[in-house]
């Protein structure tokens, strides 16, 4: 790429996290641009990276498969950052689809090509969605200890987008295993950490959380508060998986608190939610 591209492919590497749909359309942009200017099949891949980081935050998981695949297709391999990147977002994609098993593999070849190039950010990142992994298998104390892992490395890099990622999934390990105090103390975090970098996706996902708390709880005023809350921020950014999610969760409170007709229509529009687990994690 040319320098003016780089930098516009940077920028919007960086703003997928926060703002997907911008960093979508930017890739594609910035693809359709390169392919008529003749580009190497490499810059084209790493188009197509930027185009599946930016889909499957978006839940266009099937969509950024395909973009994942073409992406390993033309990409130098050479390039071991940008191939540990695509291995990342297969094992997110991977995990959504309950796919946790492939998953793990992934991650592991993503994690022995960061630690060659001794990309610590890279790291970080795969020990985050390791923990989300042994999560979802049910391993909660391997679950912690990656979550702490990158919880340390992303500090150590000043990641605040990240540190705020792994407080919101040490809260969910928290909460399954009962300990609501703790979880409350690491969502709140998360929460304040994302209001501060600006990430509404990450904020939505914290208010989720939050609310998912004071319902086990049985402080209903503020669980409905933190679910409304997070519904409205995830429905303006477009996190249809979230919403979903948020959606059934309000249902069913409001069924309980007798308001069944609220209930009803929260339902109807609530296409079901094949994993709840994972939309309350964050892979940022």
């Amino acid at each position: 790429m040319e320098p003016g591209d780089e930098a516009r492919f940077d920028q919007a590497w960086q703003l997928r996290v926060a703002d997907a749909t911008t960093s979508l359309s930017e890739a594609l942009a910035l693809a359709d641009e390169l392919q008529a200017a003749g580009a190497s099949d490499h810059d084209l891949g790493r188009c197509k990276l930027l185009e599946a980081s930016s889909r499957w935050r978006l839940s266009q998981y099937t969509e950024a498969l395909g973009s994942l695949l073409s992406a390993l297709e033309l990409l130098d391999p050479e390039d071991g950052r940008s191939s540990a990147a695509v291995l990342l977002d297969l094992a997110t994609v991977r995990t959504y689809f309950g796919l946790h098993d492939e998953a793990l593999e992934l991650l592991l070849e993503a994690l022995s090509i960061c630690e060659e190039l001794d990309d610590l950010a890279g790291r970080g990142n795969v020990y985050n969605n390791l923990g989300i992994v042994f999560w979802n298998r049910g391993d909660l104390d391997e679950a912690k200890r990656a979550y702490n892992d990158s919880l340390e490395v992303r500090r150590s890099l000043d990641d605040q987008d990240g540190v705020a990622a792994c407080h919101n999934n040490l809260g969910k390990v928290f909460t399954e295993a009962g300990d609501h105090d703790h979880a409350l103390g690491e969502l709140q975090a998360a929460l304040d950490g994302w209001e501060q970098v600006d990430n509404p996706r990450g904020i939505g996902v914290a208010l989720n959380n939050i609310g998912m708390i004071y319902h086990r709880r049985g402080e209903s005023d503020l669980a409905v508060e933190h679910y409304e809350r997070s519904l409205e921020v995830k429905v303006e950014v477009g996190d249809r998986q979230g919403v979903c999610e948020t959606r059934t969760h309000l249902g069913r409170i409001l069924t309980e608190l007798g308001r069944t007709d609220d209930a009803q229509q929260l339902l109807k529009r609530a296409v079901p939610c094949p994993w709840p687990s994972w939309t309350s994690m964050s892979s940022s």
